[in-house]
């Protein structure tokens, strides 16, 4: 039902270089940090593989809230040399018709897919707090373009919604979830 084949998924991420991305190897290690009610939270350590001719690692810590439709991704890239490392964030998109959602000014971009018949609707969606440099489809992704530097944390969210769940049940309503989840993060509890 939900094949993603040799893609970002719903919502990886991956180095870009000359206009090609660039997939990790497979993680060797992983760690649960949370497993309560409340928050569920994991770290992954990737094996080093080669971009563009610079070894590069990754580890991803990834957590979800009770009750969030999106997980907050922390990924740290480590690699030789201070320049930033270009990288992608990723959602397949279906043969048959659905409804992108790209607001680069707002960091997200998000994806309303095609019913797949009886089984409902899905929306899947990439959440920045920063602008994304630019949002753009290609290898049958709809793709973000942004920047981390060597060894500092770089935060995103992705995730998703079903519409048989019967909390959002439309492309408009996965946009007006992904708006306010931004603002919340822009103006947090005190």
């Amino acid at each position: 039902y939900y094949s993603v084949g040799m893609t970002l998924g719903a919502g990886d991420i991956a180095p870009f270089v000359k206009d090609k991305i660039i997939y990790s190897k497979h993680y060797r290690q992983h760690e649960i940090l949370d497993n309560g009610p409340l928050r569920s939270t994991f770290k992954l350590t990737f094996e080093p593989w080669d971009v563009d001719g610079k070894e590069v690692s990754v580890t991803k810590t990834i957590t979800l809230d009770a009750g969030s439709q999106l997980n907050k991704v922390q990924v740290v890239y480590d690699y030789h040399g201070e320049e930033a490392l270009p990288v992608v964030t990723g959602i397949v998109l279906r043969n048959d018709e659905g409804e992108t959602i790209e607001k680069s000014e707002q960091g997200i971009m998000a994806y309303w897919e095609p019913v797949h018949g009886a089984r409902g609707t899905i929306g899947v969606g990439v959440l920045t707090e920063e602008p994304i440099k630019k949002s753009f489809t290609a290898e049958g992704q709809l793709l973000s373009l942004l920047s981390v530097s060597r060894g500092k944390p770089f935060f995103y969210y992705s995730g998703g919604a079903w519409d048989k769940a019967g909390n959002i049940t439309s492309a408009a309503a996965w946009e007006k979830y992904l708006l306010q989840y931004r603002d919340n993060l822009k103006n947090p509890l005190k």
